[in-house]
């Protein structure tokens, strides 16, 4: 099922709370805790391609066992069982850990599934929900066939994931989506989502028998077997409704909560309103009747813009508590905001209603003047809605994660772009982060908040109480290229990122000690993986009188790490995203006594952060400490980046001479690092490598690569260091079927020039290689003065543009273009070809290239020379088609026409392609050839384009004509046959299509 990765949400800058009771909660700077990130891994496989692995929700079962479930796109996931078919692919996973969070005890993986939640009964049984394109691990139950075009399904997973007690559809001929579930004490499913399908099965005495809008939300309860629907019935009014929760109460009523834009919601009794002024789209709770023959409870909660709840929960002895986002101004609540702060589109709320949902409680609302909120991966294009296909009308899915402690508590997690958020020390990593907090059971204040996440996009889907004052959370973290990366920590199950945009990951964070656990070396945390950043603090740490002066200062706070090279390489160690003046030094050695210093580094560029980087030999444990400068303390940053081949940072290249040249290696193992040039040269990166060449020559040079770096991104530069890099020639981005793994570039060589080439591969791909060096002889017709002769009235060559001169000559026109709309496309790239054409009579006329293995451009001019030429018509593709170009003139005999080929700078700039000229020239019978043959026919010689079938047709009238035979024409005139016929004066006639 196709995906796309979402935008990420807007910025976020400041948290407000406040209380519907009018008291303004007002902390001092600081005062919020910020709890330890006690464990951190993360689960997820890769391969080629635009491929995330993300995890939706987690749920502690029995003994304290984790169940996590969510997405994947990967090619390599590292599941242990499938369900299913045994294609890989797009589909969804299930892991349940062990109460510590260590090594999975299975990960089960479903092909063409997608998993949007799950609970988990007593037996440790889990429920899985989402939807589906028709695919199903085993025969359905109570829908055994699948309705129509995506369908919603409920699945139950044995405790020990081995099999599926039952799998059923549930769904219309159109979009049917299961977004929340929750299982009762008999082991009935009640499920929760969105159908716009009109036929969606409802139940007979079903509270809503009919859709009432184009988006409905649902409601079923499925029966403890699987085999049948106790229920199931549409929930909405004339607009729009999304479920995207549900929870049981005591009497085995469901409480749906959701989104509604309709203002006539069905209930059995009159709807409640909570809020300010009545809105587009406002948060919802529905209650139904045990047996869903009625909705007995409809409340509406908002203000005057769009409003969500996202999760509910019930705690025992109260009214459900909600989880949303709002982007009011008015939601309900009597108090302000911090005193420099606004509130923005996109708070998140936490609020509580009355037990009979017809009151509110109190609310707090964790307010900015940006939105904080998670999107789950969207939909787009492929289903119906009122039978029509949606196109590319796409919609997102809010997320985010409610738990309830067991102390009840109220634990949150979102995503947010504030990496430092008011009244707390917590700091992000950049991009946007997530967010997760646990609130008084009263919600009048925060137990602790954490914001944490690497450089790149983070988010946070779901959260579960960890018993011990901590939570469990889980969402998806974004590839790391620049650190600090996703923070992970000692003994992870799987400490490296193993996918090309996101992985999944599952954290713990839980109160501080007093004392940092890895205060003394013997504590030292141990970390593993190629890309970390470990978080740690130092306050409350101390020193033991034997150990060193770390990088030869004095500091008074010290804490320890230590790390185990895979394999011989370099690494890379900073304190980048700390909150002091740090001091780090790294060394060899069991103890104290018989340390050996390796590295140290103190501020780096003049910043506080301090940096080395060093060899390392395969299997060497190295021990690392970080200190505080003058006795500083704080939060602490520790980014180790490990890279294996020789020449994987700018500084390290390879020095190379002479020419032609030739080299291989492999790419595994490669980083990238600050700064890195090749990340914006046609497709991210994530594992360069580099090299600088010396030419020893004057002339056209190609460097070609090889292997299997999957769409490699090549560039060559000028330049002593990466701030000063300038860009010679370079391509990357998406490649033609069969050249994935293949690039070119050319350009103009100067004597003892030193020339800087970098490698990388798309979204971090890496494998071996073979590098090129080789003259770059332009073809022949590079030049305005040497191009290409065509002739006749038919022309079809094989061409190139490939090592054609990057630079335009003097006078030479640039292939810019405008699109229907009159918007001027990207410039052509300057790798143009040329061809002259003389048309031996006037017509209509068609240049076409095809077969093309890049975004191909094509003109056509009137004229002789720069300067003078006019013209005429040009091509960047054909609809949906940007590589096949083709052009339409009227020729005029005589005249002489220019033909411009170049590329442009989406699908490659450069390399092969068939063009073919025609001139609608109809077929002719030569001068001299007419013959009478001795059984009554008539033959000729008929003359025609090459390639166009000639059609002979009779008819008794000038209307009405049949086909008698037809030839291809070769280009070599031919002789056709009329036959004999009756009447005597019969008619002939010579056709051809004009198409070649």
């Amino acid at each position: 099922m196709a995906r796309l990765v979402p935008d990420p949400p807007p910025v976020v800058k400041l948290l407000s709370l406040l209380l519907v009771s009018g008291v303004l909660l007002r902390a001092a700077p600081g005062s919020v805790p910020e709890p330890e990130l006690l464990r951190s891994t993360y689960l997820g496989g890769g391969g080629p391609g635009y491929l995330s692995d993300s995890a939706q929700t987690v749920v502690r079962g029995p003994g304290g066992s984790l169940w996590v479930g969510g997405l994947t796109g990967s090619r390599n996931f590292p599941y242990t069982r499938r369900i299913g078919n045994e294609q890989d692919g797009d589909g969804s996973f299930v892991a349940r850990y062990p109460a510590d969070g260590g090594s999975p005890e299975f990960v089960v993986f479903f092909n063409r599934i997608n998993l949007r939640s799950l609970a988990v009964d007593a037996t440790g049984a889990a429920y899985l929900v989402g939807e589906t394109q028709g695919e199903q691990p085993q025969p359905s139950s109570a829908q055994p066939a699948p309705g129509g075009n995506l369908d919603a399904f409920i699945a139950k997973l044995k405790p020990d994931g081995s099999a599926l007690d039952y799998f059923t559809f549930l769904g219309g001929s159109q979009l049917d989506l299961a977004l929340g579930v929750a299982v009762d004490g008999e082991g009935a499913a009640h499920v929760t989502g969105l159908t716009t399908s009109p036929d969606f099965p409802v139940t007979p005495g079903a509270a809503q028998g009919v859709i009432g809008g184009r988006f409905d939300a649902f409601a079923a309860k499925v029966a403890p077997d699987g085999q049948s629907f106790l229920y199931a019935t549409y929930l909405g009014g004339a607009g729009s409704e999304r479920g995207n929760a549900v929870a049981i109460d005591g009497g085995g009523r469901a409480l749906i909560v959701g989104r509604t834009s309709s203002t006539n919601l069905p209930a059995a009794t009159p709807e409640i309103r909570l809020g300010g002024t009545p809105a587009r789209t406002d948060a919802f709770v529905a209650r139904l009747s045990p047996t869903g023959t009625s909705i007995e409870r409809v409340v509406r909660l908002g203000g005057e813009n769009s409003d969500s709840a996202l999760r509910v929960m019930l705690p025992s002895g109260g009214g459900p508590i909600l989880f949303g986002t709002t982007d009011s101004e008015d939601w309900p609540a009597a108090g302000g905001v911090l005193p420099n702060g606004t509130r923005g589109n996109g708070d998140l709320f936490v609020l509580q209603l009355g037990p009979a949902l017809d009151s509110m409680e109190r609310s707090v609302i964790l307010a900015s003047d940006s939105p904080e909120r998670s999107f789950a991966l969207p939909y787009f294009g492929g289903f119906l809605v009122d039978g029509e296909a949606s196109g590319n009308f796409s919609f997102e899915l809010e997320s985010g994660g409610l738990a309830l402690g067991t102390d009840g508590s109220v634990l949150v997690t979102a995503s947010t772009r504030t990496p430092r958020w008011p009244d707390t020390e917590s700091i992000g990593g950049g991009g946007s982060d997530v967010l997760a907090a646990r609130l008084s059971p009263d919600l009048s204040s925060l137990r602790w908040l954490r914001v944490l996440g690497g450089n790149e996009d983070d988010q946070g889907f779901g959260i579960a109480d960890d018993g011990a004052g901590g939570a469990w959370v889980v969402g998806e973290a974004g590839r790391p290229v620049i650190p600090p990366y996703f923070p992970t920590t000692g003994g992870p199950a799987q400490p490296d990122f193993g996918g090309s945009i996101s992985d999944a990951f599952l954290l713990r964070v839980g109160p501080a000690a007093t004392v940092p656990p890895n205060d003394r070396l013997e504590g030292a945390i141990r970390l593993s993986g190629h890309l970390v950043t470990a978080p740690g603090r130092n306050g409350g740490a101390s020193v033991d009188p034997a150990e060193p002066l770390h990088a030869g200062l004095g500091g008074g706070h010290s804490v320890w790490w230590t790390w185990t090279a895979p394999a011989a390489g370099r690494l890379a160690v900073d304190t980048a995203g700390s909150g002091f003046d740090t001091l780090l030094a790294v060394y060899i050695g069991e103890s104290l006594s018989s340390l050996v210093a390796v590295a140290s580094g103190d501020d780096s560029a003049g910043a506080l952060t301090s940096a080395a980087r060093f060899p390392v030999a395969a299997g060497v444990t190295y021990r690392i400490a970080v200190d505080g400068k003058e006795g500083a303390t704080g939060r602490i940053a520790l980014n180790l980046r490990f890279s294996a081949p020789a020449n994987d940072d700018f500084a390290d290249r390879i020095r190379v001479t002479g020419f032609p040249l030739e080299l291989t290696g492999d790419t595994t193992g490669a980083t990238v690092q600050r700064l890195d040039d090749l990340r914006v040269e046609g497709s991210v990166g994530g594992a360069s490598v580099w090299w600088e060449w010396t030419s020893p020559i004057l002339g056209p040079v190609a460097v070609t690569v090889e292997g299997g770096v999957f769409l490699p991104s090549l560039a060559v530069f000028t330049g002593d260091s990466m701030d000063t890099l300038m860009p010679v020639q370079s391509a990357g981005g998406p490649a033609f079927p069969g050249e994935e793994t293949f690039r070119e570039v050319t350009f103009q060589a100067m004597p003892g020039a030193r020339y800087v080439i970098g490698l990388d591969g798309y979204f971090g791909s890496a494998g071996s290689y073979r590098l090129r060096l080789q003259t770059g002889a332009p073809p022949a017709n590079d030049s305005f003065a040497q191009r290409g002769r065509l002739s006749g009235l038919y022309a079809r060559i094989e061409g190139t543009n490939r090592r054609s001169t990057f630079e335009r000559e003097s006078g030479e026109p640039l292939l810019v273009l405008t699109n229907a709309v009159g918007d001027v496309q990207g410039p052509a790239a300057g790798n143009t070809v040329w061809w002259t054409w003389t048309a031996p009579e006037s017509g209509r006329t068609r240049v076409a290239l095809t077969h093309t293995t890049f975004d191909s451009r094509v003109a056509v001019y009137r004229g002789t020379a720069f300067g003078s030429i006019v013209r005429l018509a040009a091509s960047d593709g054909q609809a949906g088609d940007d590589r096949n170009s083709e052009i339409r003139f009227e020729a005029e005999a005589g005249a002489e026409y220019q033909i411009q080929v170049d590329g442009g700078n989406y699908n490659g700039r450069s390399g092969t392609f068939v063009l073919t000229l025609v001139l609608d020239h109809p077929p002719k019978i030569r001068v001299g050839s007419l013959r009478l043959e001795t059984d009554g026919s008539v033959s000729f010689e008929v003359e025609a384009v090459p390639g166009r079938p000639v059609r002979l047709e009779a008819g008794t009238d000038l209307r009405n004509w049949t086909e008698i035979s037809s030839v291809m024409a070769t280009g070599e005139p031919f002789r056709m046959v009329a036959p004999p016929g009756t009447p005597t004066h019969r008619l002939f006639r010579l056709s051809s299509p004009t198409e070649p």
